[in-house]
């Protein structure tokens, strides 16, 4: 039996005020002051979407990952 599951999730948060934040290979927005809204749409079976912060000056950065994963229950 064929079963697929779209799912879209929106990505709120914060970051260093004037920072650059990039999610799933998307530049995202960065507000003043360091808030962040992205919506992103998982299809299939298996979704991983990488994230990564960097520092307004460039020095500093850090990388997360959220992974989307059915399954069978």
């Amino acid at each position: 039996m064929g079963f697929e599951v779209a799912a879209e999730i929106t990505l709120r948060g914060r970051t260093e005020p004037g920072g650059r934040l990039k999610v799933g290979g998307d530049m995202v927005e960065v507000g003043a002051d360091g808030s962040f809204e992205h919506t992103v749409v998982f299809s299939g079976s298996r979704g991983e979407l990488p994230i990564e912060a960097v520092s307004p000056d460039g020095s500093r950065s850090r990388r997360t990952a959220l992974v989307l994963q059915p399954a069978s229950i």
